[in-house]
C-alpha cells in the first residue's frame, strides 16, 4: 500500500468559495475512496463577478481566509470557475490531425461566442467517438470552452499574490462531471445552492451542461427552490430536445445547505417523472455525511488531478503557461546558479578556512619546534659541553699516556719470554709515547743477550724486536753512556729532573720513567749495571721467573713479591748488613708519600731522588750478588733491546696474565705474603 497523497482544490462559486484538502482512502488508489481531510467555506461579496476590477482583491482576501480556516499550508492548488461565466458546448468539426485542430477550433469559436475571439481564452477537448454528418463525412465531436480574457486576468493574479501555484483552472461543470464517471448512461448531476445552479449530464456521446446564477434570491429558500426546480425542468427538456434518442432516468442532488436540498427535492419530484435522490457519497467517499455535499466540486477537482480527467479543460492561457514555464525554468536556473554560488562560496570559505588553519597549524608547529629546540639546547648544551670536555681530556690523557696495554700484562709476557739462564740482568724497562718499549740489561756473554733477543722475537706478544746496542759494560760504569746510546734517534726525549750524576757529566736523555732509570718510580732509584733494583733471570733471586708448577714470581731481588712495599737499601748482599757509604755518595731518600713535591712542576715526570753531592766525582757501585763487583764489570756485556706490543695478541697477553694469576692462587698455600 502506497502512502496517501493529498491535493488542495478551490471551488470558486457564485456566492462562496469552498477549499479542501483531499487524500486517498485505505485502498491506496486515489479516486476510488477519496477522503476529505480539511475543508472550509467563506462567502464572497455580492455581485463580485460582475466587477473584474475589484475581483482580484476580493478573491485574495476570501481565499486567504478559507485556507486559514481549513489550516491548509500547501502551495500547489487546482481551481474551477463558475459555470455561468463560461461558454461550454459540444461542436462538430471535420476530422483533421491533432496539430491542425487548434486552428480550426479558433476559427469555429467565433460562431458560438458573443465577443471577439482575441478577447477570449479558449480551451477544448475531444469527446468520445466519431460521428457521421448528414453529408456522409466523418466529424469529431469537440467540447469547446471559452471565457472572457479580462476575467481570467483578474483571477490569476489572486493566486500569484497568495504565493499559490495554480496548475489547472477549469469550469465547475467539468469538476462535477468527474463525479459521474462510474454511473450508468442517463444520469444527471445537479449542484444547487441558494444563488446558483449547475446541471451536467456526464455522457461523452450526449454531453449536456447548463449553469445559472440566481441573483436576488438570497434569503428566500422557498422561492429559490421553486426557481431552481423550474430551471431544472427547462434544462432537461432542452437536453431531450437535442438528444431525442437519449433519456434521463436518475437525478442526483449535491450542494447545500441540506434543508434547501430537501425542499428542492420535493419540488422536483412533483415536476419530473424520474428518480431524484441525494448523491450516494458512500459509493465515492466511503461515508454518508450529507454536510460534505457542498464540497462535491472540490472532490471532483481532486479526482481530475489524480486520475484520467473526463473533461480536460484548462483555461490558463497558453502564453501564460509558456511564460510560467519560462519563469519556472528561470527560477530553477536562478536556484541552480544560487545553489552553485552558495556551494562555491561555502567551498571557497571552507578552503580558505582550511588553508588558514593549516597555515596556523604549521606556524604553531614551527614555534613549538623552535621552543623544543631551544629547550633541548638550553638543557643539553651544558651536558654536551661537559661531555666534550671529558672527551678532550680523555683523548689528551690517552695520547699522553699511550698505554693501550696494562704494564702488568707486559711484564708478565716479558717474564714468560725470558730465557732459562741466570746470566742476564735487566736494569731498565722504559716506554715511549710512540709505543716503543726499551729494555736495558747486562749479560755475562753476548750469546746470552742474543738468546734473549731471539726469545722475544719468537714471542707472539711482541713485534718489531730489535737489538739497538750491545757492548762492554765497562764502557758505561754509571749507566750514562748506555742510556744515551740505547735511545733510537727518532724517539722523542726529554731531560730528567734532578738526575743523580756529577755536575760535570753530560746530561743523559731518558724516556718515560722505567725500572731502575734515573727518573725513579715510587722512590726506587735506578741501579746502573745491575744494581740492587736490577732484574735478573734465573731460578734464584731473579725478578722474572718462568711460571711453572710450584713456582711464583720472586719480586724485586728475590726478597719481596710483586705488590710489596719497596725497600731502600744500599748495595750489598740480600739480607746482609748495610754497606758503608762511599765518599761523595748519599744514600737514597724516599720521596714523600702524599703527592708530588712542591718543587715539581705540574705535568712533568716525578722527580728522582735528590743528592747532597758537592763534588763532581762519578758514582760508585758497591759489590752485590745481583750487581757484579767493579772487578767483574769488564767481563759483562751491556745490551739495549727495543720492541712493541703486538696489537693482535692483546687477548693472549690478558689470558696469560689470568692463567698466571690462577696458578699463583693454586700454589699459593705457603702464607699470606704468597697469596698477595
Amino acid at each position: 500500500m502506497r502512502a496517501q497523497r493529498s491535493i488542495v482544490t478551490i471551488d470558486l462559486g457564485v456566492e462562496s468559495i469552498w477549499v479542501g484538502e483531499v487524500a486517498s482512502g485505505a485502498s491506496g488508489e486515489f479516486g476510488k475512496q477519496p477522503h476529505l481531510l480539511r475543508h472550509a467555506q467563506v462567502a464572497l461579496p455580492a455581485g463580485v463577478w460582475e466587477n473584474p476590477t475589484a475581483l482580484t482583491d476580493a478573491l485574495v482576501e476570501t481565499i486567504r481566509q478559507a485556507l486559514q480556516q481549513a489550516n491548509i499550508s500547501a502551495k500547489d492548488v487546482f481551481a474551477c470557475l463558475p459555470r455561468h461565466l463560461a461558454m461550454l458546448r459540444p461542436i462538430q468539426l471535420p476530422h483533421v490531425p491533432p496539430e491542425e485542430l487548434k486552428g480550426m477550433v479558433s476559427f469555429e469559436a467565433q460562431q458560438y461566442i458573443l465577443y471577439p475571439v482575441d478577447e477570449a481564452v479558449l480551451s477544448y477537448c475531444l469527446l468520445e467517438g466519431r460521428q457521421i454528418a448528414a453529408d456522409g463525412a466523418e466529424v469529431d465531436c469537440v467540447l469547446l470552452a471559452a471565457m472572457r480574457k479580462d476575467l481570467i486576468e483578474a483571477v490569476l493574479p489572486a493566486f500569484e499574490r497568495l504565493g499559490l501555484t495554480l496548475h489547472d483552472l477549469t469550469i465547475s461543470s467539468a469538476a462535477l462531471a468527474q463525479l459521474g464517471t462510474d454511473f450508468p448512461t442517463g444520469t444527471a448531476l445537479l449542484f444547487a445552492t441558494s444563488e446558483s445552479m449547475d446541471l451536467v449530464v456526464p455522457d461523452l456521446q450526449a454531453f449536456f451542461t447548463r449553469g445559472i446564477a440566481l441573483v436576488g434570491a438570497r434569503g428566500d429558500e422557498v422561492a429559490h427552490a421553486d426557481r431552481v426546480a423550474e430551471e431544472v425542468v427547462r434544462s432537461l427538456a432542452a437536453y431531450q430536445n437535442e438528444y431525442r434518442q437519449r433519456s434521463i432516468g436518475n437525478l442526483y442532488l449535491l450542494g447545500g445547505p441540506t434543508a434547501f436540498l430537501e425542499l428542492l427535492r420535493s419540488r422536483l419530484l412533483g415536476s419530473l417523472d424520474i428518480a431524484v435522490e441525494f448523491y450516494p457519497w458512500s459509493a465515492v467517499l466511503g461515508q454518508s455525511d450529507a454536510s460534505t455535499l457542498a464540497y462535491a466540486r472540490v472532490i471532483g477537482l481532486a479526482l481530475q488531478a489524480t486520475s484520467e480527467p473526463l473533461l480536460p479543460i484548462n483555461l490558463i492561457p497558453a502564453e501564460l503557461a509558456e511564460r510560467r514555464q519560462r519563469l519556472i525554468k528561470q527560477r530553477l536556473g536562478f536556484v541552480g546558479i544560487g545553489a552553485a554560488g552558495i556551494v562555491i562560496f561555502l567551498g571557497t570559505t571552507w578552503a580558505i578556512g582550511a588553508w588558514q588553519r593549516h597555515e596556523q597549524l604549521q606556524q604553531e608547529t614551527l614555534e613549538a619546534n623552535v621552543k623544543l629546540q631551544k629547550f633541548e639546547h638550553d638543557r643539553l648544551k651544558p651536558l654536551q659541553d661537559a661531555t666534550t670536555k671529558l672527551t678532550t681530556v680523555h683523548q689528551e690523557l690517552q695520547s699522553g699516556l699511550d698505554r693501550s696495554h696494562p704494564l702488568l700484562d707486559i711484564l708478565t709476557a716479558l717474564s714468560q719470554a725470558m730465557p732459562s739462564t741466570p746470566n742476564i740482568w735487566l736494569t731498565q724497562l722504559s716506554f715511549t709515547r710512540n709505543g716503543v718499549i726499551t729494555l736495558r740489561g747486562n749479560a755475562k756473554k753476548s750469546s746470552d743477550a742474543v738468546a734473549l733477543l731471539l726469545s722475544l722475537q719468537r714471542s707472539k706478544a711482541f713485534t718489531d724486536v730489535q737489538l739497538s746496542f750491545m757492548g762492554d759494560a765497562s764502557q758505561s760504569s754509571n749507566g750514562a753512556s748506555l742510556a744515551s746510546t740505547a735511545l733510537p734517534s727518532n724517539q722523542p726525549t726529554r731531560p730528567s729532573v734532578n738526575s743523580q750524576q756529577s755536575p760535570s757529566a753530560p746530561s743523559p736523555t731518558s724516556t718515560n720513567s722505567g725500572i731502575g732509570s734515573s727518573n725513579s718510580q715510587r722512590g726506587v732509584p735506578a741501579a746502573p749495571n745491575g744494581g740492587m733494583n736490577g732484574f735478573r733471570s734465573g731460578e734464584q733471586g731473579g725478578a722474572f721467573r718462568r711460571f711453572g708448577p710450584n713456582a711464583r714470581p720472586a719480586g724485586f731481588n728475590g726478597r719481596a713479591q710483586f705488590g710489596g712495599e719497596p725497600s731502600f737499601q744500599s748495595g750489598g748482599a740480600p739480607g746482609g748488613p748495610p754497606q758503608p757509604t762511599v765518599q761523595g755518595q748519599v744514600p737514597p731518600q724516599a720521596p714523600p708519600l702524599s703527592g708530588p713535591s712542591p718543587n715539581t712542576p705540574r705535568g712533568d715526570d716525578p722527580p728522582s731522588l735528590r743528592t747532597n753531592e758537592t763534588a763532581a766525582a762519578p758514582l760508585k757501585t758497591l759489590p752485590s750478588p745481583l750487581n757484579p763487583t767493579p772487578a767483574d764489570a769488564g767481563t759483562l756485556t751491556s745490551f739495549v733491546i727495543t720492541f712493541r706490543v703486538n696489537p693482535a695478541m692483546t687477548s693472549l697477553i690478558s689470558q696469560n696474565v689470568a692463567e698466571a694469576a690462577m696458578r699463583t692462587q693454586l700454589v699459593g698455600g705457603g702464607g699470606q705474603s704468597d697469596a698477595r
